[in-house]
C-alpha cells in the first residue's frame, strides 16, 4: 500500500492536483514493488463528469523492464479542474 499510496499523492499534488478529492479507489496488485528501484507511473483519463466535476483515471505502476505491478482505478473531484 505503501507503493499505491504514490498515486494519491501524484493526484492531490501534480494532477489535476491541489484540491482534489479520492472518492473511490480500486487496486490490482500485480508484482511486488521494492524500494530503491525506479518505477514508472501513468494516468489515463476514462471518463469526465464536468457538471459534478468527477473524473475516472486509471492508473499504472511498471517496473523497469516494463511489468505491470498496480493497476488502479479513481474517481476524483476538484472543483476547480474539471
Amino acid at each position: 500500500m505503501l507503493a499505491a499510496s504514490m498515486f494519491g499523492k501524484v493526484l492531490g499534488v501534480k494532477f489535476p492536483g491541489e484540491g482534489t478529492i479520492n472518492l473511490e479507489r480500486s487496486f490490482i496488485f500485480v508484482r511486488p514493488v521494492f524500494v530503491g528501484q525506479t518505477y514508472t507511473m501513468t494516468f489515463k483519463v476514462k471518463e469526465i463528469d464536468a457538471e459534478s466535476h468527477t473524473a475516472i483515471l486509471r492508473c499504472r505502476m511498471k517496473d523497469i523492464d516494463g511489468k505491470l505491478c498496480i493497476d488502479c482505478t479513481t474517481k476524483v473531484k476538484n472543483n476547480q479542474q474539471f
